[in-house]
Formats: structure tokens, C-alpha cells, sequence
């Protein structure tokens, strides 16, 4: 008996032993004090704070530098600027670390590397024979647009180029994908099988042959399962940790994944492992046996699941804390401009590009995704058990179907409480925008199709009225409906300065103005992307401005951005950026 005694107590020694040794974190900045700069709050322009003190993460002084060094403890942190701008890290309301993660080792036929079709297909053919046979090929970013006079590749040449290797390339938009034989082979669709739906399928030729390309996220369907087993865990995990590195390198300390592209509760778990304040003992444990990395700073990070996905919803809005959390639902109503899948009120304008690029006939006005009346019972339900909703609505027509839905869904329970957001608002007017004050939604702007697609969408794909009237940030900031910027990474790198240039100058790479009535000032553009995102994840009185009982979320910048010329708002460098008090990037 005495000696089962003994054994039960090692047993539980052990146990709490090795319980505190798995919650053991990587070592925290216990107090900060930055100084010797300039210092944008956010909460007021004419602010001019000459020091900040921070204890836990959490933001005690805003202040004179005399005051401030008062509150200097024998372990304070000290971090002189030397001149240089401090201000709240970058929120990007709207990205996708988990696709950039798969992308981000594919083979590059982007037109951000490449400038003619011979070019693309030359690489391409170039990089299959380093693949052995019988191995699957993933391509990234293939572009009509930026590649100019690329027309979309038919399977006959996809199998040409790949006779031995399962090929798949996804396009720059992630709207439209195409395969070759042995790739749809390989995941069991054949010219029988039945299109998921009329707006996603798998595109056909007159004779009923498929075409190779597959239009629109739910006919890929059948290829993601694949395209995770073979990228494998590993190389994936390995790959988010750098993907989440890069966000913070940009200036994000709080990053919105929009529809996150995962079924499996363990991709869940393994965000949470990044990000949350504290150590999981799943985590923990996955880390120990070198599955998952160590801990380290790293971004906040807030999740809207994908709408095929909700098993991944927890039981309540109110789970994990302020650095992981999910946040609500993501749907997508229609598609995009670049796939022909953008749902507008009037046709798109037929060109070359139109016709042969993204192939769509006259009188094409694209389609809803989702009927306007079962949008209204998703609305309804989710809000029932307390979820935001992110609604992907790019064209007029389908912008006009989803505030109807929440005017409808309004009439029996109001939806104001829960901030509702559209994502992207191509052709969203300034009639909708009022409409979206009323219910207190807000847009996030896909706003570098301005500086990337802006002739195209201007001579090929809108026409000049309609392009001039496109992504109305300064409309939508004179009817205060708290506007947000994102790069919907990997479509674009996360690159705050990049989107707050497009939003401020209107012109595309080329140097051609669009829509310049929709310019927005400087000190708007930086709201877009600190308080204005804080505010669509009810996050605005903790983070996006720099303020006494906020978290200490910073970015040290080389020159103050309301300071430069604003045509040299994309030169600014990242030099710093603070999650929490903690150091998470320093160039």
C-alpha cells in the first residue's frame, strides 16, 4: 500500500511537472518606453506625444517625455527612434495566410514575373521537367491581364506541356483554375461528371470535352483535398510560420483571415498556436514533438470561416482572446471582374481581352452564387446564434441583392449590432453606401485593382464611365461608414503603403488616373488601415490607435507618412513592428 502511494505521487509530480513545463512561453517584454520621435496616435491629427510607456502589452502613458521617464522600471525596454515615425501597427481586414501558405512554393507563372504568354509557358515547361514523372505540378498566379495577350490555355496544351505530371494552375484572381488530363484523372471528374453548380463548373467545349478550366471555388473542391495531401504537413506548417512572419515585416500586427480554406479543426488549432496571448497544452505538446514551432511574438489574428465550414464554428462569439479568435462567417455572393463572375447590373464590355482572355459572350452580366432569398435565411440564422457575416459582393447587381437580404433579415431582428462587412465593393455606390450606414455595415476595398487592373478594367473590361465609379473610398468616408484597404493576399502582397498609395493617388502602374474624384486624404488612408479595421472586428478599443488602456501595437516607420509627398508613399520602409510590447519584426 505505502509503496502504491509512492508510485501515485511520482505519477502526479509528474504530471503537474510536466503540465508546467508544456504551458512555458517564449519570455515577454515586461515594460516599454519609446521616445525621440514623431508619434501618430490616430486619435487626433494634431496630437504630438512626445513618449509612450507600456507595462504588459497594454499602454499605461501617452505623454511628455518627462513624464513618461518617470514610470522607467530597472528592466523598462528603452527604444529611442532616433528621429523616426511611430505609429499603430497596420491592420489588414481582409487576407489569407492559409492559401499563401500552399501558394508560396508553387511554380510562378504570375504576370508579376512574367510579361508575354511565350514567356509563361516557356517557364512552365521549363520547371515540369524538374518534376519527377507521375508527380503533381501546382501553378501560381497565371494572368491574362498583366501577361499581356495571354489567352486562357485549352487541356490539349497543358497536356502537351505536362504529357507525365498531374498539372494544376491556379489563377492571380482565385477565381478560376485550370488542370490538364492526368490531373483530372487523378481526382475523378471526367467530362460525365455532374457541375457543382450553373455559376461553378467545370468548362466544356461544344462536343461536351472538357476545356481545362474550372470556374469558381466550389468545382475546385474536388481538387483541394489533393492539393493538401500532396503539399503534406510539413512543408504547409513550415510555410505559415513564414507566411505570418511576412505579414508582421509589412507593418500588420493584427491580421483577418476572410473564409479561411480549411475543413479541419487542427489548421484551427494551429493558428491559435501562432497567435493566442497564452500556450495551448494541445500546442504545446505538437510543439514538443517538432510539429508544430516554437512559440514566438507574432500577430493578432482573427478568423471568419468559410461558409462550407461552420462544423470549425465554436459554440460562441465570445471564444480565445485578443490575439486569436473566431470572429464570424464568410460567404462569397458573386465573383470576380478578371473571371467574368463579377454579377453586375449591366453587361461587361466586350473586347479581345473579354472575349478570348476571360471568354464570356456579349450580354455576360455574371450571376449571383447564392439566391437573394436563401442569403436572407443565412443572415437570420447566423445572427440567431450570434455571427458576423463577410459577404464577398463585387458588382452592383449583387451588392443591390445582399443589402436587400439584410434589409429583409432587418425587418424581423435588427442586424446593426453585429457590423456586417462586404468585402471588395467593386461597384459599390454612393445610394448603397447609405444603405449600409442604415445598417451599419461596412466595406473593405480591394483597392489595388486600381494600380494593377486599372486600364484593363477601363478599356477591356467596364468601359471608361463605368471604371471612373469604381472602389468609392471617398465616398464612403463622407457617408461614415468606416471604410477599410486589403490586398486579399496572396491575390497581392499584404502591403499597407501600397494600398494607401492606390487610395490616395487613383492611378494605376501605368500612371493613369481612375476615378480621382474618389481620392482620400493621407490621414483617411492610415484610418483604413488601424482604427477603421479595429472597428469592423470590434476591436476598436483595444487596438488601431495609440491610446492609454490600449495594447501596445506599434510600427516604427523611416519617414512620416503625412510628411512625404504622397506620390512617395510606397517607398516607406518597415523598420520595427511591436505586438503587444513584443518585438515581432526589426529590420
Amino acid at each position: 500500500m505505502k509503496k502504491l502511494r509512492y508510485v501515485l505521487l511520482f505519477l502526479i509530480v509528474l504530471i503537474v511537472g510536466g503540465y508546467f513545463y508544456l504551458i512555458q512561453d517564449f519570455s515577454k517584454t515586461s515594460s516599454l518606453i519609446i521616445y525621440n520621435g514623431t508619434i501618430i496616435t490616430m486619435e487626433n491629427q494634431a496630437d504630438k506625444p512626445e513618449a509612450i510607456f507600456v507595462k504588459d502589452g497594454v499602454i499605461q502613458m501617452v505623454g511628455s517625455k518627462a513624464d513618461v521617464m518617470q514610470l522607467k522600471e530597472s528592466n523598462t525596454e528603452m527604444i529611442d527612434l532616433q528621429g523616426k515615425t511611430l505609429m499603430p501597427g497596420f491592420i489588414d481586414p481582409h487576407t489569407h495566410p492559409l492559401v499563401s501558405a500552399l501558394l508560396i512554393d508553387m511554380v510562378d507563372v504570375s504576370g508579376f514575373t512574367h510579361k508575354s504568354p511565350e514567356e509563361v509557358w516557356a517557364h512552365l515547361a521549363k520547371e515540369v521537367r524538374k518534376f519527377e514523372p507521375g508527380t503533381w505540378v501546382f501553378c501560381r498566379g497565371l494572368d491574362p491581364i498583366l501577361t499581356k495577350n495571354l489567352a486562357s490555355p485549352h487541356i490539349s496544351k497543358l497536356d502537351s506541356i505536362a504529357p507525365n505530371n498531374p498539372l494544376f494552375i491556379f489563377a492571380q484572381t482565385l477565381h478560376n483554375y485550370w488542370a490538364n488530363s492526368l490531373a483530372f484523372k487523378a481526382v475523378g471528374v471526367t467530362a460525365q461528371t455532374k457541375d457543382p453548380s450553373k455559376t461553378s463548373f467545370y468548362e466544356k467545349d461544344a462536343q461536351g470535352k472538357l476545356t481545362g478550366m474550372i470556374v469558381e471555388q466550389a468545382a475546385m473542391t474536388a481538387f483541394k483535398t489533393r492539393i493538401f495531401e500532396e503539399i503534406g504537413q510539413k512543408k504547409l506548417i513550415k510555410n505559415l510560420a513564414m507566411v505570418m512572419d511576412n505579414y508582421a515585416k509589412a507593418g500588420n500586427t493584427t491580421i483577418v483571415t476572410t473564409g479561411l480554406t480549411t475543413f479541419k479543426k487542427n489548421i484551427i488549432k494551429l493558428c491559435e498556436h501562432f497567435s493566442s496571448e497564452k500556450p495551448t497544452l494541445f500546442g504545446q505538446g505538437l510543439a514538443t514533438l517538432n510539429i508544430f514551432p516554437d512559440r514566438k511574438p507574432a500577430v493578432r489574428h482573427f478568423v471568419y470561416v468559410r461558409h462550407d465550414a461552420q462544423h470549425l464554428l465554436p459554440d460562441s462569439p465570445q471564444n480565445g482572446d485578443d490575439f486569436f479568435k473566431i470572429v464570424g462567417v464568410k460567404y462569397w455572393y458573386d465573383g470576380s471582374p478578371l473571371a467574368g463572375s463579377m454579377y453586375m447590373r449591366k453587361p461587361y464590355f466586350m473586347s479581345r481581352l473579354t472575349r478570348e482572355s476571360i471568354r464570356i459572350n456579349s450580354g455576360h452580366r455574371g450571376k449571383y452564387l447564392i439566391r437573394p432569398t436563401q442569403m436572407v435565411k443565412i443572415i437570420e440564422n447566423l445572427q440567431k446564434k450570434g455571427w458576423q457575416i463577410a459577404t464577398h459582393a463585387h458588382g452592383d447587381q449583387a451588392i443591390d441583392d445582399v443589402l436587400w437580404a439584410y434589409e429583409t433579415a432587418n425587418k424581423k431582428a435588427t442586424v446593426k449590432e453585429f457590423r456586417h462587412r462586404l468585402e471588395h465593393c467593386m461597384l459599390l455606390n454612393e445610394q448603397n453606401l447609405k444603405r449600409m450606414n442604415t445598417l451599419n455595415m461596412t466595406p473593405s476595398f480591394h483597392i489595388n485593382f486600381i494600380y494593377y487592373y486599372g486600364d484593363a478594367l477601363k478599356n477591356d473590361i467596364l468601359g471608361i464611365e463605368r471604371a471612373n465609379r469604381i472602389l468609392k473610398a471617398n465616398t464612403a468616408f463622407k457617408n461614415q461608414v468606416n471604410p477599410s484597404l486589403h490586398a486579399d493576399q496572396p491575390m497581392y502582397d499584404s502591403d499597407p503603403f501600397s494600398l494607401m498609395a492606390t487610395a490616395v493617388n487613383r492611378k494605376t502602374k501605368e500612371g493613369e488616373a481612375i476615378g480621382p474624384q474618389e481620392m482620400i486624404t493621407v490621414w483617411q488612408a492610415l484610418q483604413t488601415m488601424t482604427i477603421n479595421a479595429a472597428w469592423q472586428v470590434k476591436m476598436e478599443n483595444k487596438i488601431g490607435s495609440i491610446k492609454k488602456g490600449k495594447y501596445g501595437d506599434f510600427v516604427v516607420l523611416d519617414q512620416n507618412p503625412l510628411k512625404v509627398d504622397k506620390a512617395s508613399l510606397r517607398n516607406i520602409k518597415i523598420l520595427r513592428t511591436i505586438v503587444h510590447g513584443n518585438t515581432v519584426f526589426q529590420k
